[in-house]
Parts: C-alpha cells; structure tokens; sequence
C-alpha cells in the first residue's frame, strides 16, 4: 500500500496502483488554514491504522472501514498559540509519538489515549526510534540528540555546524544521517560521532534509508542520488520535468519510490536503477 499527500490536503491510498480510500484533511478552522498542510504520515506498527498530520490536528484512520477513527488536537499555547503537529513515529509496541512545533512530545496509544507528554527545548523535528523501542534519536535544526522515549530524559546529543533540514535512521547499522544544505553527514548513533560527510546534490533536504541500511537515498532537483552505504559509490536516477519531494522505500527494499511535483509517482528498482511501474 502506497499513500500521498498533496498541496490540496487530500489523502490517498493506493493498493497495486488501484484507488481504494481517499480523504480531505484540511482544516476547517480560519485561524489555522493559513499554515494547514500535511507534515506527517505513519502506518501503525499492524499497519491497520494511518496516522496524518496536518494542521493543528493528528488523525487516525481505519484503513479496513476507510473511516476516521479519532482526532488528536495539541492544547493551545497561553491558550491562543496554535501548537501544531510536525513529526510523528510509530514504537515496536504500537504508541505514538507526536513532536510539536512548540517543542511538546505527546504520546499516545493505538486508540488515540494520551499517555504522556514532555517538553525540551532541543524537541525533534524528525526522529526514529531506536530498535530497543524505548529511546529515540532526533534532530531539531542544530543538534542530534537520543531521548528516553517515554520520560523525555535526554541521554546524549551534538550540536552540528549546519542547519538540518532532514534526517533519516539506519537502526542495523546504528547510523543517523542528518542532511544540511551542503552535504550529508553520517552519525554513529551510540557515540553521536560523525563517521563521514558525503557531498549532497542541489534539491530539497530529502533522505531516505533503505529497510537494512545498505543503501541511501538522497532528493536532487531533477534527480535522485543512491549511495550504496558500503562502497559510498552513488548512481543518479534522473527525473525528467520534476522536482523531488518525497522519497521512500518498499519494506523489501528493493523499489524506492519519489512523490514530484508534476503529481507523479515514480518507482525504480534499486539493484538496476530502471524505472519499474
């Protein structure tokens, strides 16, 4: 199952290139329609549920009746600030974890229930758990931090010389790639220590690891970098008339998919490079 989001705030999910659910996510509320777009699309660890952020709310979806299930709306900052959703991640054991743009954790279980709720000042904008289930790595846009999931504590962190603009985490082999305007830099994520910087193309801060870790890709402006985490030797796959905004891998590993700006979606097969349907 492949979902997108577009510009319009409407949601598809798509099953062997066939439509089967769509949704209009766009807020309703005047006052937060002005920064309403998608910021944050997870599948529950059964992968029965959607979880999508957009807006100031986080929505769950059944995807067996197609039906929201429940809605999750950040309380208010001073009671008037708008608090919004911008990253989400899904534990081994189901919960969900939803960062604000207020600096705010929440955690929530499969039903939509809160369990708790932390604050840091160095709060990720984009994390993954680690394999043990109850640490996360993240990153906000100077530092690279893991935190004990569930209390908030945090146990390590590094400041880097750039902004960060995108992260992505590779938990067999234990790396954090970070992405700034200039290169990517690989992160031992037990020691927090730069392993290596790989020179990034020109294009939006995408990456994207491959499910073991083996390959990484890397958004240019008309095309997509792999690098084969072993040799560090990269391939261009070219996109031709688009710019790349999303990019992921099959849970086989052997297909990457780029979502671009001309409403295409493209496959390619990894271990040939060819464009594949």
């Amino acid at each position: 199952m492949l979902v997108t989001g577009d510009t319009e705030r409407y949601l598809r999910a798509w099953f062997r290139s066939q439509l089967i659910f769509e949704a209009d996510v766009r807020s309703v509320s005047d006052d937060v329609r002005a920064m309403d777009r998608l910021r944050a699309v997870e599948f529950s660890a059964d992968a029965k549920k959607l979880y999508v952020a957009t807006g100031d709310t986080l929505r769950a979806f059944d995807l067996i009746s197609r039906m929201e299930v429940w809605r999750h709306i950040p309380k208010r900052s001073f009671g008037f600030l708008i608090v919004s959703p911008v990253a989400a991640a899904v534990s081994p054991s189901g919960n969900l974890l939803v960062a604000t743009d207020f600096g705010h954790v929440n955690i929530l279980d499969a039903n939509g229930r809160s369990l708790t709720r932390w604050y840091h000042n160095d709060a990720p904008r984009y994390f993954s758990f680690l394999l043990n289930g109850i640490e996360i790595v993240g990153a906000d846009g100077f530092s690279v931090s893991v935190f004990e999931a569930y209390s908030g504590r945090r146990l390590r962190w590094v400041r880097t010389r750039e902004r960060i603009y995108g992260m992505a985490y590779a938990p067999f082999q234990g790396i954090v790639a970070v992405r700034n305007l200039h290169y990517i830099e690989l992160l031992d994520v037990e020691s927090l220590i730069t392993l290596e910087r790989i020179p990034a193309p020109t294009g939006l801060p995408l990456v994207a690891f491959s499910p073991n870790g083996g390959l990484l890709a890397a958004g240019g402006k008309e095309e997509v970098m792999l690098i084969d985490m072993n040799t560090k030797k990269s391939e261009l796959l070219p996109v031709i008339g688009a710019r790349v905004l999303t990019l992921t891998f099959h849970p086989g590993g052997s297909t990457l998919a780029a979502g671009c700006s001309d409403g295409v979606v493209r496959f390619w097969d990894v271990f040939s490079g060819a464009s594949v349907i």
